[in-house]
């Protein structure tokens, strides 16, 4: 019998090796079922014509107004509105919300008319480049970052909400409108576009510090109200209406600004030298809100993507809460702890969003069955949820074309 020196190594039969065992949970989907702030920007800039109606109302440029009308209590309930209407508040925190976006624009007011000794002085319009470019970049950055303080303090929110995302689009924009203001002064013209009285020294603006707050608006409404889960209803046997009626909408705007093209340069020609703040406001405002729709039927169309990876099955009932779903292609059931949403009915075909592998119990008792938890269970396969998102999308691309044809007839009459 032969024996192996010492330090010689046998070869023997290699075992299997076990397989690899997945501990540590993947990361979060992309997508739980909650709004983005694209959508909340977007819906606080859909009654755009309501919004219209006050700022012509209120801001510097109309000709009922006088000279001590600068324009910021207009804007406040402008912003006051929009967050009444993006996030719907009970009665007492939107009492209390008005109260305080209110109060602070009659306290702008006030402060406007001590400036410009009650309208006789220029107030922006008389600071140089610099001036100009730093107050309307403090404005925007305070109506942004006040807003939601003012929110919580409320009562509509319970913190002030912030997304980064968001940030790195609105501090962009509130910069390149500073810039815009540095770049381009106001232009005495006694016969712009809504010339107000002589006595409050009327200017031309082409990028005005109204312009600028308006921008600020939705971005600021979309921050002060609660993170929601998405509404999002079955999909619609006619899924086709949606983009048919944007296709006309878009349409009907190409086919206006086309019958119009010689009154439009004419407008453009006219306002060569900028428009009044109330002129410009209004211009921007069917512009803004055709931005911000495309931009929320976009993300919608990017989650109709990101939903059909999404784990989908049939529903069973869990004795440890929760539910079991059954998937195709997998043969042991998955077991589905639910974060949050209602118990979906049994046999019902379920769609998992915010879904995450669930990391096994600690202990030697690990059976290794499938885990999962989800934010939330939407009614219905994957297929179907893409469609819902699909046709939510073609909404909001047939808003954009109304708001774009009320940026051209707005054009058009001047």
């Amino acid at each position: 019998m032969s024996v192996a020196p010492l330090g010689m190594v046998v070869p023997t039969e290699a075992a299997p090796a076990p397989a690899p065992v997945e501990t540590a949970p993947p990361r979060r989907a992309a997508w739980t079922g909650a709004e983005s702030p694209a959508l909340g920007a977007a819906r606080a800039l859909a009654p755009w014509p309501v919004w219209a109606l006050i700022l012509a109302l209120g801001v510097p440029g109309a000709l009922h107004l006088g000279r001590l009308v600068h324009g910021p209590f207009a804007l406040a309930l402008v912003l006051g509105l929009m967050v009444l209407w993006t996030h719907r508040p009970a009665r007492r925190s939107a009492a209390r919300w008005l109260a305080a976006v209110l109060g602070s624009g009659l306290m702008a007011e006030l402060l406007a008319n001590a400036v410009t000794d009650m309208g006789r002085a220029r107030g922006f319009g008389g600071l140089d480049d610099a001036g100009r470019a730093i107050g309307v970049m403090v404005g925007c950055v305070a109506i942004y970052e006040v807003a939601p303080i003012l929110a919580a303090t409320s009562g509509i929110t319970r913190e002030e909400r912030r997304w980064i995302g968001l940030d790195l689009v609105a501090y962009p924009l509130f910069a390149l409108a500073a810039l815009a203001c540095f770049a381009w002064a106001p232009y005495r013209d006694p016969g712009m576009l809504y010339a107000p009285p002589p006595e409050s020294l009327p200017l031309a603006w082409k990028a005005s510090p109204w312009m600028a707050a308006l921008i600020a608006l939705p971005f600021a409404a979309a921050r002060c109200g609660p993170t929601r889960a998405l509404r999002i209803p079955p999909p619609s046997a006619r899924g086709a209406t949606p983009w048919l009626l944007a296709a006309m909408a878009w349409a009907a705007a190409i086919g206006f600004g086309l019958a119009e093209r010689d009154a439009l340069d004419d407008a453009l020609w006219a306002m060569r030298r900028g428009a009044s703040p109330a002129g410009g406001a209004l211009l921007l405002l069917p512009a803004l809100s055709a931005l911000s729709a495309l931009g929320a039927a976009g993300w919608l169309l990017s989650r109709a993507v990101v939903v059909r990876h999404a784990p989908s099955g049939v529903a069973r009932a869990s004795a440890d809460g929760g539910l079991t779903l059954e998937r195709d292609g997998v043969e042991e059931p998955t077991h589905v702890a639910m974060d949050r949403g209602t118990q979906p009915a049994e046999g019902a075909a379920v769609t998992l969003l915010g879904a995450r592998r669930d990391p096994p119990e600690i202990g030697p008792f690990r059976d290794g069955a499938p885990r999962l938890r989800a934010e939330r269970a939407w009614p219905g396969p994957r297929q179907a949820l893409s469609r819902s998102l699909t046709q939510r999308a073609g909404w909001w691309t047939a808003g954009a074309a109304l708001g774009a044809l009320g940026a051209l007839v707005q054009l058009a009459l001047v």
